[in-house]
């Protein structure tokens, strides 16, 4: 299993920012803001920021682009195209910044209290949707149910899978766990997209398992 792209990566963490001494006008916070990471926008004029967050587009640290930050009343949303190990330690930087440099208190609202979206292209040894030919016999109906409507034969294999939670049952709601073969490249050369509500480094380690189960 080889990692070729991090499309899309997430991090939401759930926190109360309070100071003690009173709260920081807002044209401070968004210097402050631009100061660290220098982003290029500010999505959200001044006058509505507290009613629906405060969102930055276009920064980088310390060489790493990021995609954009939203302040929201409970927490950070933090988007970028690298690992969400990364994503930690901007954020570790900002909260640290905001403590020691501005006398802000951060605080925990939920124990479970972080969640991350994976979106990565890699390339496996072999055909990872290979099991789902079980269904040999939907195969050969669709097959015959295309020729028969568009007069043309039609090989269709199967092209992706998908996971998720029963939105009844569950407190959360995480994005499907998805593999799905990649868009625009030929079928053998086993290159694929897959989409997770974990981090990085554990949304690798599902699909390395899922190569050796296959």
């Amino acid at each position: 299993m080889e990692l070729l792209l991090i499309e899309h990566s997430r991090l939401v963490e759930l926190l109360m920012a309070t100071r003690p001494a009173g709260p920081l006008p807002l044209p401070a916070i968004i210097d402050a803001i631009q100061g660290i990471f220098g982003f290029e926008s500010q999505t959200t004029p001044h006058e509505n920021a507290r009613e629906k967050g405060l969102v930055f587009a276009n920064g980088s640290y310390n060489g790493v682009a990021i995609d954009s930050l939203a302040f929201h009343d409970d927490g950070l949303v933090w988007d970028a195209r690298v690992d969400t190990d990364v994503l930690h330690e901007v954020s570790n930087h900002l909260k640290d910044v905001a403590q020691t440099k501005y006398g802000y208190k951060i605080i925990k609202t939920r124990k479970a209290s972080v969640f991350h979206k994976s979106a990565i292209m890699v390339h496996a040894s072999h055909d990872l949707l290979s099991g789902l030919e079980a269904w040999a016999e939907a195969k050969n109906l669709l097959e015959k149910a295309f020729e028969k409507e568009h007069g043309s034969k039609a090989l269709f294999v199967a092209s992706g899978m998908a996971m998720t939670v029963d939105p009844l049952k569950s407190v959360v709601r995480p994005v499907p766990f998805r593999l799905e073969r990649k868009d625009g490249v030929e079928f053998g050369f086993n290159h694929y997209f897959s989409e997770a509500p974990v981090s990085t480094k554990a949304h690798l380690a599902i699909l390395k398992a899922i190569e050796k189960l296959t």
